[in-house]
């Protein structure tokens, strides 16, 4: 990896993942605790996990504490990613623009870092000394370079108007390798290693050159990397008033405000789980759609739902049986119980938790929506299954699934409703009524053909057109 702060400590050896192998050293990680709070309102970009829902598992029984140790994982792995390829990129991928010493250490031991680092004509205020010393490195990084990196392209809004990406990258470095560094962040040489003589503890990309990372921000960040070192962060005057007066202004926030802001950080991230839940399902549904006969066993097929005049009536699923049941009409509503195996959907499901144990097939309940015209198609489908030259599900939708581990996980009323009228929005059908009581018998049409007449119709009309 990129960082090796321990061997640094110890006085062993180079801190780039591409140091020379006659120094006998393998690089180590260094964990980069980071919070995630502060950079959203500056020009500094954290990972934003939360853009893409889809990428994190949830495991239903860990909870929002299991989601948000899964994020802050992500987040730093994305970190470490940012920092890997921004260490060891070479002068054709990165651009050095500025070099600052921001810290060294003192004959106390102890790594000073100072705010106040530039004189007024513009020369260092802070020069290398100790052990070790921290460098503030201003450089631009080649957004494809970047991009090439899959964590980083996934976690950071990289800009695509734009051949180079700002960024803020923090070294340290041995006090007998300054001379080294400080050459090699000088060297063009094509295909150098600017960062070979140091250890990039942190990386932070800018949206722009104008964009600065806030005093109170870098101390956290920097603590959470320094964690071996005794550190301690001295604030100017200026940057001290600044620092109090975010504070009060954090601290101006009435209650309600505070209330109301917590209330919109929390229904945010549920909103992004529900999101995640949602894209799931899809997935999972567009799997079982393309199976073949073989692959699912159809155990029963209901019709829960038709279409009277403009509007699609739907029916409580649990009030439906033999001697109680819908006659499809118009676009129609299914619910089919089937088995499918276990290893075409493992991918696509939260948690391999619901599943039941030791078992080659999960039982689920499919809703299907089907249109009039391809009823009979359907109905008949569903009985060929065991065909391999069959799509039991070609002639309907799914719309929604449902694992049935037991027949106690059946959906709630209220819980089918909300689903149902969600997937049905989703492919345009706003004009839904769900119902708990049955309709009259007068209000029903007859049943449609057999799939025997309806075969001996399709052929029959082949025949005509022969002729």
């Amino acid at each position: 990896m990129f960082s090796k702060l321990q061997q640094v400590l110890k006085g062993k050896g180079e801190s780039s993942a591409r140091q020379s192998s006659d120094k006998g050293i393998q690089p180590q990680e260094l964990e980069d605790e980071s919070g995630k709070q502060g950079e959203a309102s500056t020009g500094a970009a954290s990972s934003s996990i939360l853009a893409n829902p889809e990428r994190i598992v949830l495991h239903p029984d860990e909870g929002l504490g299991g989601v948000l140790s899964q994020l802050e994982f992500e987040e730093k792995q994305a970190e470490a990613a940012l920092c890997q390829a921004v260490c060891t990129a070479s002068s054709t991928e990165l651009k050095i623009e500025d070099l600052t010493c921001i810290g060294n250490t003192g004959e106390d031991g102890k790594l000073r870092i100072y705010t106040d680092r530039r004189n007024p004509d513009g020369t260092d205020k802070i020069f290398p000394s100790g052990a070790l010393s921290l460098f503030l490195v201003t450089c631009k990084v080649s957004s494809n370079y970047l991009k090439g990196h899959e964590c980083i392209r996934n976690a950071y809004p990289i800009p695509g108007d734009s051949s180079t990406v700002q960024c803020m990258a923090y070294c340290l470095v041995q006090e007998n390798e300054i001379t080294k560094f400080t050459h090699g962040c000088r060297n063009t040489r094509q295909h150098f290693i600017p960062f070979l003589h140091s250890s990039l503890v942190h990386c932070a990309i800018l949206h722009s050159a104008l964009d600065v990372l806030p005093f109170s921000v870098e101390e956290q960040k920097l603590r959470g990397c320094l964690t071996h070192c005794k550190l301690e962060y001295i604030y100017s005057k200026t940057a001290m008033k600044e620092l109090q007066a975010e504070q009060n202004a954090q601290e101006d926030i009435s209650y309600k405000t505070r209330t109301h802001l917590a209330y919109k950080r929390r229904h945010s991230l549920t909103a992004g789980i529900f999101d995640l839940d949602r894209n799931m399902n899809k997935a999972l549904c567009a799997i079982i759609q393309n199976m073949n006969g073989p692959q699912v066993n159809i155990k029963k097929r209901t019709c829960i739902g038709h279409t009277c005049g403009e509007e699609l009536i739907i029916y409580n699923s649990s009030i439906l049986h033999a001697k109680n049941k819908v006659l499809p009409q118009g676009m129609s509503m299914f619910l089919v119980k089937a088995t499918v195996p276990t290893k075409d959907i493992r991918h696509a499901m939260h948690s391999t938790a619901v599943f039941k144990e030791g078992s080659d097939t999960q039982k689920m309940m499919l809703y299907c929506l089907v249109n009039g015209s391809d009823i009979t198609n359907f109905l008949c489908e569903c009985k060929n299954g065991n065909k391999r030259s069959h799509k039991p599900f070609y002639y309907c939708q799914i719309i929604f699934s449902h694992h049935l581990r037991d027949p106690s996980m059946l959906l709630p009323e209220h819980m089918e409703e909300q689903m149902l009228r969600e997937a049905l929005a989703g492919f345009n059908v706003m004009n839904v009524r769900y119902s708990d009581t049955m309709p009259l018998e007068g209000d029903q049409k007859q049943e449609l053909p057999s799939c025997s007449l309806m075969e001996a119709s399709t052929q029959a009309s082949h025949s005509r057109q022969m002729t």
